[in-house]
């Protein structure tokens, strides 16, 4: 991965996370940054690069939480036989 290539998955990033809509695609939003959180480290990237990575990735995490936090409860099934 090259540093021009590197700054338009970033730009990328950015716009797919104010995309998502659901803890699915958190999740898979996250599992695509530690992906390329690797991919970066390895490729040589600034760590002003790597550290946007991170906190992409601290960024979907909260929205994750948040949306786990307000979203609709699972009662189960106790008490109900």
């Amino acid at each position: 991965m090259n540093e021009e290539t590197a700054l338009a998955q970033l730009s990328n990033a950015s716009r797919m996370l104010a995309e998502i809509t659901t803890v699915q695609g958190a999740k898979s939003h996250l599992e695509w940054l530690k992906a390329f959180e690797v991919l970066a480290k390895a490729a040589g990237l600034s760590l002003e690069q790597q550290n946007v990575i991170a906190e992409n990735r601290l960024r979907t995490e909260r929205l994750a939480g948040r949306m786990l936090r307000e979203g609709p409860k699972n009662e189960g099934t106790a008490g109900r036989l």
